[in-house]
């Protein structure tokens, strides 16, 4: 709870790891409105929902975000992406048609 108390007043969250995938991190931080400021740019996310920092210049990064509040349309775009991607009913039902496809592809092979 703290942490997501904390992420819903924030604007922008900056990761300054060398390398991680696609982090939860950016998913609790789009998910609560902020953008991301990293040097890394899983699946081209960064880009579309923060801004990607360049020669480790985080402080270009942020200033960038911060000029004419760029950062708000961001993560607000950011937030309806985690939405569409990771509600929890869809990832139920996608959970769900992926059991199906098993079993069936189980039977499948059972026939033979």
């Amino acid at each position: 709870d703290e942490l997501f108390q904390e992420l819903a007043r924030c604007w922008i969250l900056a990761n300054t790891a060398a390398r991680e995938g696609l982090p939860v991190s950016f998913l609790e931080a789009w998910a609560h409105g902020c953008a991301v400021l990293s040097c890394n740019d899983p699946a081209g996310l960064v880009r579309r929902f923060g801004r990607l920092v360049e020669d480790e210049d985080y402080a270009a990064g942020l200033r960038w975000l911060l000029q004419d509040d760029r950062w708000l349309d961001l993560a607000q775009a950011g937030r309806q992406w985690v939405r569409d991607n990771f509600e929890a009913e869809k990832a139920l039902a996608q959970h769900i048609d992926a059991y199906a496809l098993a079993i069936d592809r189980s039977h499948r092979r059972g026939r033979s």
